[in-house]
């Protein structure tokens, strides 16, 4: 069964002006599962909320210690491992073998105030982000690849949090987006973003691709996340004329499929980013606006897998 490819369009407003973020043997058991509904000429499998049959384990709610975290690239502080100051004066820390950079200060997106506490890695390597008052200011989480660019294969994001439920105001992207050499902002970006923008009448997920060259237009596809969902995956597929999304939650031994999209232009060259990118994941605030509900939120990134295409 093929995908249908979604239109371009407009994005709902919601960007200000600003950019736009298990244990070890289940999750790879999860990621398993997830690439197994994969075939080879591309295709994501059954149509989305049905049911995919799967010989694995699901999920548990306990975590075992991963091996993520090299001696010296955290910081300990209790069950928390928190970035470390490079001498550059940047923070960095490691996780799911890739050094990130963590952000400081007031910047887009949003704008947001961004905090370095936000963000920690636990004793089973998985990356927290939290969206905290903090002196009576709102602050977020944002962290980046230091040296790594990624490029065709397939991207893995297992996620656990309440997702499903932000705030209106409140924005988590995964998403590869490019260096000054790859091209300015507004181009070559690979999004998958939860957000309702503004507006609780608005889907809460969204893939989206940016065009390698400014002045093109974006292309976007919107699905729902459930409310009730406590674990997700979420991938994309890099591929030299198309670009592959899905989004799953584990539910038992199978999983049931909330979203789908295989963007395939007829003109690849001029719409799909081809440059390798480091990736990106923030937890930020529509136009800089508070949660409308007053509450703060943590995400946490159980897993991140990239496999290069072979």
């Amino acid at each position: 069964m093929a995908w249908a490819r979604c239109g371009t369009g407009v994005w709902p407003a919601r960007r200000g002006g600003a950019r736009s973020p298990g244990s070890g043997r289940l999750a790879v058991a999860a990621s398993l599962l997830l690439a197994a509904c994969w075939t080879a000429a591309g295709d994501p499998g059954p149509p989305a909320g049905q049911r995919v049959k799967a010989g694995t384990r699901p999920y548990a709610s306990g975590v075992s210690a991963a091996g993520d975290l090299a001696s010296g690239d955290v910081a300990y502080a209790g069950r928390r491992r928190y970035p470390t100051r490079a001498p550059d004066g940047t923070l960095t820390l490691r996780f799911a073998g890739y050094t990130w950079r963590v952000a400081e200060g007031h910047s887009p997106p949003g704008p947001t105030h961004f905090h370095g506490s936000n963000v920690w890695v636990d004793e089973a390597g998985r990356l927290h982000l939290a969206l905290v008052r903090r002196g009576g200011r709102w602050t977020g989480a944002y962290v980046a690849m230091v040296d790594d660019r990624l490029g065709f294969g397939d991207y893995t994001f297992q996620v656990s949090g309440p997702i499903g439920a932000l705030d209106p105001n409140v924005v988590l992207g995964l998403f590869a987006y490019p260096t000054r050499d790859v091209g300015p902002d507004g181009t070559n970006e690979i999004d998958i973003e939860f957000a309702r923008w503004g507006d609780p009448g608005n889907p809460n997920g969204w893939y989206t691709v940016w065009p390698p060259e400014p002045g093109g237009s974006k292309a976007f596809h919107a699905f729902r996340v459930p409310a009730a969902a406590g674990r997700t995956i979420h991938t994309f597929r890099r591929l030299p004329d198309a670009i592959l999304f899905r989004s799953v939650v584990p539910s038992g031994g199978d999983v049931v499929e909330i979203g789908r999209w295989a963007f395939r232009p007829a003109r690849p060259a001029r719409h799909v980013p081809r440059q390798p990118m480091p990736i990106h994941i923030n937890l930020w605030l529509r136009d800089g606006q508070p949660p409308s509900d007053g509450r703060e939120v943590e995400v946490v990134i159980e897993r991140f897998t990239f496999s290069p295409a072979r």
